[in-house]
């Protein structure tokens, strides 16, 4: 875990066990809406790195911008605590326990 990611969960800690219960998001973070190269971006990210989101992080939330994962959980108010407190831009996602494919086999009709 990097420095920062340390410091900040400390702070996410500290202020649990300091009985906060709710978590309260700034109206600050939720109105920022990533711009079309922002979103793009992000979705770039994502899509090179699913392999490894689903060998690490199955059935965990993960918050995310372009530059990486910025945090972690299967509990969704953790994960939005720790992304909103890197005052980052970020998005969720919903990593899935596992993924599924299908095989179209030909058929042969025998006369």
């Amino acid at each position: 875990m990097k420095q920062n990611e340390r410091a900040i969960a400390d702070t996410i800690i500290s202020k649990r066990q300091a009985g906060r219960k709710w978590l309260k998001l700034s109206p600050k973070s939720m109105n920022k809406t990533p711009s079309p190269d922002e979103s793009k971006q992000m979705l770039k990210w994502l899509n090179q790195n699913r392999q490894m989101l689903l060998d690490l992080y199955k059935n965990q939330y993960v918050a995310y911008n372009a530059n990486g994962l910025i945090a972690h959980s299967e509990n969704l108010h953790e994960v939005l605590e720790l992304a909103e407190a890197s005052e980052q831009l970020f998005v969720i996602y919903l990593v899935p326990r596992r993924t599924a494919s299908i095989q179209i086999l030909p058929i042969r009709f025998v006369q």
